[in-house]
């Protein structure tokens, strides 16, 4: 049996696409051994008590912020409506909305940021915030994360 020129070209392009779908198919299962890690570090994480947020602990964040991300935090102090922040362009089951960022003040003066979640907002970028205010003391718990 002879072996065109052609049919030798067809038989490497297989045995070539073959070795490229097992190189692709390893490179898969080791995103899903580095997700699964992951997936493990994070549920440690946000097993452990929370912290609680004083300045002490702040100063802690401070120092290596990247040790504390994912970590579930408590926070006790005044919602401040003056710094409210809105993230545009947000959408919740194929809804457009937006979410509302607003600084929570300690009682030793400093703020931390927290995202109170998603309002519906026709154009995703606008929001009246004033029917979402929460005047007075209040007490937060959520989860650490950088900002980017």
């Amino acid at each position: 049996m002879k072996i065109s020129f052609r049919g030798a070209l067809g038989a490497a392009f297989i045995v070539g696409m073959c070795a490229l779908c097992v190189r692709l198919g390893f490179w898969q299962l080791d995103r899903l051994e580095q997700r699964r890690a992951r997936n493990a570090a994070l549920a440690a994480r946000i097993a452990e008590p929370p912290l609680v947020l004083d300045a002490a602990t702040l100063r802690a964040i401070a120092a290596d912020p990247a040790r504390y991300v994912d970590r579930r935090a408590r926070a006790a102090g005044a919602y401040d409506a003056a710094g409210e922040v809105v993230l545009r362009g947000r959408a919740s089951g194929g809804n457009p909305g937006v979410h509302l960022v607003t600084p929570l003040v300690l009682p030793g003066g400093t703020a931390v940021l927290v995202n109170r979640g998603w309002v519906p907002s026709p154009d995703a970028a606008t929001v009246d915030p004033r029917p979402y205010l929460e005047p007075g003391a209040r007490t937060v718990e959520g989860v650490l994360q950088a900002i980017p």
